[in-house]
């Protein structure tokens, strides 16, 4: 008898354990238990070396991450993340994280029927507006496990909201994928035909080495338009032409053959671009492509990408000093309103102190967020900053006075805010981060 209970007692806790791994939450379908939450879900950066971390549902990609360390890693707030990173010694070393792309984009597309496949008349068309109440997976490739969902309304076009702009996400409809990358919230990503995947299928996506959330108006820019085969037969006649819209213009080829194209694999369209002024303070700018192909009839595909220029700008200026004039260096992150976090790293000391510009997209009554990090003992450091003007240099026996001190605006809620004019010069002191919040008429 008292074997029996043992025996009982084993599989009550296996049951247990494995339950612990994944969590019943109907009968036979299980959940799994992710080993980071899905609030962390996306890319970071951390703050005192500019380091990207990007968090998915159970593995983190980081180059200064050490698999020989444990870390705690705990939310502060919506977008600050604090890691205490403990050595095989007991060392700890505490540093912050804040959010640089995490899931609270969203994009649109305008989802088409292939004709041949409504047993329509005229095979070549592509241009059947799909019908509403069509569901649509869409999970990112890097993480799969963060895959919203969306259907698409009575004129095709599918919403989608709680996306990482800038991941690549693949997006199912039916026997159909997609591969697409929105590179700014609320971009529009064109088209997407459906084929019910068997046959011929392209779709358009754009690229670039320039940060897309920082294209401005007046100035050049290159980008690569990307044409897909995402169908599932070799391409071997096709061709595109390129529109452009009013106020942009667009140098390189805008017409060309794109040759054989196999399955899965791309052809590169290399283009330069340039806004000319605009009214608002953005603008989406919607570079049409149409794709035509006879390998199997006269078939064409209307798809197009888009560009979100800015007209404005500010540049963030920034000096550093070590204590008493030696060497020292600040390290820091600038956040755009609906955009991302960008780092600075300032060097310098009393007799150069060499200025250094973060340039971000200016937005009229939206909060910037300035963020100061990454002084240890013996490391502490003095800086100055204003808005697109040089700051002071620093004093090499600057002795900061009490209202020179921010050191207590240590968390989002609590940071200083100051004027477009401001000029700020203070003292960064060991493990401190100081938050300063600015906006614009």
């Amino acid at each position: 008898m008292r074997k029996k209970y043992l025996i009982h007692i084993c599989l009550i806790l296996c049951a247990v354990v494995f339950t612990s791994k994944c969590l019943l939450t109907e009968p036979g379908i299980l959940t799994e238990v992710y080993l980071y939450p899905k609030d962390i879900w996306g890319e970071w950066i951390r703050m005192d070396n500019g380091i990207p971390w990007y968090i998915a549902s159970n593995y983190i990609v980081s180059t200064d991450k050490d698999p020989e360390n444990s870390y705690s890693i705990s939310k502060q707030s919506d977008n600050v993340i604090k890691v205490i990173e403990t050595t095989d010694n007991s060392t700890q070393k505490v540093y912050y994280l804040y959010a640089s792309r995490i899931p609270t984009s969203s994009f649109r597309a305008s989802v088409f029927m292939d004709g041949e496949a409504l047993n329509q008349m005229e095979s070549n068309n592509r241009a059947i507006a799909a019908p509403g109440g069509m569901k649509a997976k869409i999970p990112n490739v890097n993480n799969p496990a963060s895959s919203p969902e969306a259907v698409t309304d009575e004129n095709g076009i599918l919403e989608v909201d709680g996306i990482i702009a800038g991941d690549e996400y693949d997006v199912i409809i039916g026997n159909d994928t997609a591969r697409i990358k929105p590179n700014t919230d609320g971009e529009d990503i064109g088209s997407i035909t459906l084929i019910n995947g068997n046959g011929l299928n392209f779709k358009a996506t754009v690229q670039s080495s320039t940060d897309l959330m920082k294209l401005f108006t007046n100035q050049d820019n290159n980008i690569n338009i990307i044409v897909t085969n995402t169908g599932s037969v070799t391409a071997r006649y096709s061709g595109y032409t390129i529109s452009t819209p009013d106020g942009l213009t667009i140098t390189g080829d805008t017409s060309g053959f794109l040759g054989t194209i196999d399955p899965g694999r791309t052809y590169t369209i290399p283009l330069a671009v340039h806004c000319s002024r605009i009214p608002d303070e953005f603008e989406f700018k919607k570079i049409g492509i149409i794709i035509k192909d006879n390998t199997g009839g006269n078939l064409e595909w209307d798809d197009s990408v888009s560009l979100k220029f800015n007209r404005d700008d500010i540049s963030i200026k920034i000096r550093a000093m070590g204590k008493q004039g030696s060497e020292g260096n600040i390290n820091g992150i600038v956040i755009v309103p609906g955009g991302k976090a960008y780092h600075f790293s300032a060097a310098g000391s009393s007799g150069d102190q060499p200025i250094t510009a973060v340039r971000i997209p200016k937005y009229a009554g939206k909060d910037y967020l300035i963020a100061f990090s990454g002084a240890s003992i013996g490391s502490e450091s003095a800086f100055s900053f204003r808005i697109d003007d040089d700051p002071d240099t620093i004093a090499s026996n600057f002795n900061p006075g009490f209202d020179e001190l921010y050191f207590m605006h240590d968390t989002e809620d609590k940071a200083k805010r100051i004027n477009g004019d401001s000029q700020i010069m203070s003292f960064l002191g060991a493990n401190d981060v100081i938050y300063f919040k600015i906006s614009f008429p």
